[in-house]
């Protein structure tokens, strides 16, 4: 603000929105294993850059700093009531 130099906000995402943590860490993935897990976005970690995702092949919720958003626009969210106004 006081530069006059707009913040980068390019990292925040809504909650709630469809996401997938990688499995990279994970030991002993063979060549057919699911490489990715699907999650819903639940908030940021005030401690370190991870987000807290709730996972849905686990059912935990936790802090996972390889997570790629799902930028495509939803059906639900095409077709709400708001877009009618």
């Amino acid at each position: 603000m006081f530069k006059s130099k707009k913040p980068n906000v390019s990292y925040l995402k809504a909650f709630g929105s469809k996401c997938f943590i990688h499995n990279n860490g994970k030991k002993n993935l063979s060549k057919f294993d699911i490489r990715t897990d699907e999650g819903i976005f639940v908030g940021y970690s005030s401690i370190s850059k991870a987000y807290h995702v709730y996972n849905k092949f686990m059912k935990v919720i936790g802090e996972f700093i390889n997570v790629t958003f799902d930028e495509t626009k939803d059906d639900h969210a095409s077709s709400s009531s708001f877009d009618k106004f």
